[in-house]
């Protein structure tokens, strides 16, 4: 049996590698973070016992994405649009908290688009018309 030495540090193991972001990750601090692709995830729903598929948010710069909750999503959609190709590009803060039910999770907060992005929407909208 071969053996290979031992990482230097827990998070060079990609065995416990993982895509999505989790509230330690964000060590305790908000970030502003830039949407730059959204894709669709399966995720375990232990209230229906089933695979369900959720948004995940990928942002610049970021290995992980944000597995969107609906409540998350619903925020989301209020403040930037209902077409999903209009939040590429948009920024929002994460942060850690903790949930209704005490589990700890990741909040967003979508900030208002920027003028060169509704612009942006706008061109993109009027050369599909």
């Amino acid at each position: 049996m071969t053996t290979k030495p031992a990482p230097a540090r827990l998070s060079d193991l990609t065995v416990y590698d993982r895509d999505y972001l989790s509230p330690a990750d964000l060590r305790g601090k908000v970030h502003q973070v830039t949407l730059e692709r959204i894709s669709v995830r399966a995720c375990y729903d232990p209230r229906q016992r089933t695979e369900v598929d959720k948004l995940m948010l990928h942002f610049t710069g970021r290995r992980r994405g944000l597995i969107l909750s609906r409540p998350a999503a619903a925020a989301c959609e209020k403040v930037w649009s209902d077409t999903l190709a209009h939040w590429i590009g948009q920024r929002a803060t994460i942060a850690p908290t903790v949930a209704q039910n005490g589990r700890e999770t990741i909040s967003i907060e979508p900030l208002p688009p920027t003028a060169a992005a509704v612009a942006q929407q706008v061109a993109g909208e009027e050369a599909t018309a």
